[in-house]
């Protein structure tokens, strides 16, 4: 099976605080990948490093073996979605914040989510046994 992201010797992190140092590792395509650690570990100074949000000061950054950090916004949104634990999310049921994950793929004037973007999120509500949870608005849900 190939890998989908390679994080090769990553350092990255803020001016006059945390960084991370030298992380490595792979995600395998078609799996489900979860970072685990106490708080203050720098999982989310991790995350903002692979969204773009903040800039590797070392390290190499694959995905589908192209350079992350070259990739444009769209490419970016196209393949990364990072959910966050809190996210003011007041009034938004689950489905149609899966929905936004397919906002990339519409063109500049789209303002309605068409048949295939429903179907798509159906498909992976069902992957994620979530497609139960798609009427419920995101604030009736754990945090975990």
């Amino acid at each position: 099976m190939t890998n989908i992201l390679n994080i090769e010797n990553l350092t990255c992190g803020y001016e006059s605080k945390f960084n991370i140092r030298n992380i490595s590792f792979s995600v395998k395509k078609g799996t489900f990948t979860g970072i685990i650690g106490p708080n203050g570990s720098g999982k989310t100074t991790l995350f903002r490093g692979i969204a773009g949000s903040l800039k590797p000061k070392a390290g190499k950054m694959l995905l589908n073996e192209k350079n992350l950090v070259k990739l444009s916004y769209k490419e970016k949104a196209q393949n990364i979605a990072i959910v966050t634990q809190n996210i003011e999310t007041s009034f938004i049921t689950v489905e149609d914040y899966v929905l936004m994950g397919r906002l990339p793929y519409h063109s500049r004037f789209t303002f309605f989510e068409s048949k295939k973007d429903y179907e798509i999120a159906n498909k992976y509500m069902k992957l994620t046994n979530t497609l139960h949870l798609k009427d419920k608005f995101m604030t009736e849900l754990s945090g975990g």
